[in-house]
């Protein structure tokens, strides 16, 4: 049984500025990515805050990667907030930390 997709959801702060909240897993990222995509789709400059995630596992670095892939496609560009340390540390883990374009991520990363 799929787990709640309720636990997560996303929010425009402005037309640039999203943030994600509640739980990121391969049951909620999936959904959260088109909501994202739909939120951001007008941007050429987007931000994405993360300080509202209670919990995350791969899949929300699988996201993070999703929306920098979307974003690239459009030639626009984003920047993380507030990345949570487990996605950090699995991005360390593979090495793509600093295929990321993102200044606050990579300082996070690096902590």
């Amino acid at each position: 049984m799929p787990a709640d997709v309720s636990l997560a959801g996303v929010s425009a702060l402005d037309a640039n500025s999203i943030v994600l909240k509640g739980v990121l897993n391969f049951d909620t990222v999936p959904g959260l990515m088109k909501q994202v995509e739909l939120l951001i789709k007008q941007s050429t400059e987007a931000s994405v805050d993360f300080s509202e995630v209670e919990k995350t596992n791969s899949a929300g670095l699988a996201l993070l990667l999703e929306i920098v892939r979307f974003m690239q496609l459009r030639n626009a560009n984003v920047q993380f907030k507030n990345v949570p340390e487990q996605i950090a540390i699995v991005a360390r883990a593979y090495g793509i930390d600093t295929a990321l374009d993102s200044a606050e991520f990579a300082r996070q990363a690096t902590a």
